[in-house]
C-alpha cells in the first residue's frame, strides 16, 4: 500500500471548504486503499465508487451509501439511506498512521 503518512490533508479542495478526514484526497489516497471489501466485507454493501457530499457546520464532506442492490437494504436489515463517512466511521487522523502503517 502506497500511502504517505506525513502528507497534510489540505481543507480547500475542488474550491470547498472539506473537513480533511472526509475530503476527495482522504477519499481517493487513503480510505479506498485502506479500506477494502477483502479487509471489511461490509463494505460490498457500499456504492465505494461514488461518495456523495453533504455539507455540515460549514464543511463539505463525503459519504458513501447502500448500493441500490444491496442484500441488507433490500432485507430491512439496514435503513435504506443508511451511510458511513470519513468523519465518524474511518475517522482518519494522525493517530491512525501507526494503525495504516501496519497493513
Amino acid at each position: 500500500m502506497d500511502i504517505d503518512f506525513n502528507e497534510i490533508i489540505p481543507d480547500t479542495q475542488d474550491g470547498k471548504k472539506y473537513d480533511p478526514d472526509s475530503s476527495p484526497k482522504a477519499w481517493e489516497d487513503y480510505y479506498r486503499k485502506a479500506y477494502t471489501v477483502e479487509h471489511w466485507s461490509l463494505l460490498d454493501e457500499f456504492d465505494m465508487e461514488n461518495p456523495k457530499r453533504y455539507s455540515n457546520e460549514g464543511y463539505s464532506r463525503l459519504r458513501i451509501h447502500l448500493k441500490n442492490n444491496s442484500p441488507k437494504k433490500a432485507s430491512g436489515e439496514f435503513w435504506k439511506l443508511f451511510s458511513i463517512g470519513g468523519e465518524t466511521d474511518f475517522n482518519f487522523n494522525a493517530d491512525k498512521k501507526r494503525s495504516l502503517k501496519s497493513f
